[in-house]
């Protein structure tokens, strides 16, 4: 049987991925603040996370943290 294995490249880091003490400290570092209430804040914050994204990626979703909230309508909309 012949089965081939797809691997993926490794890439060195280019800097050092920073280590928080806590889950809490970590979402304070890396959470991109925004406000429903304001379209541009939203924007921006929409902004940010698509270039901070690889090209690589084709698919962006948000999953059950944002079950059953209305949030996620009123992004959508």
């Amino acid at each position: 049987m012949d089965a081939k294995v797809k691997t993926t490249e490794v890439r060195p880091m280019t800097h050092p991925a920073p280590i928080d003490a806590t889950l809490d400290d970590w979402i304070a570092h890396e959470a991109i603040p925004f406000s429903l209430d304001s379209r541009p804040d939203f924007n921006a914050a929409v902004d940010t996370v698509i270039g901070s994204l690889d090209d690589a990626v084709a698919l962006l979703g948000f999953g059950e943290a944002l079950h059953g909230g209305e949030e996620l309508l009123v992004l959508r909309n």
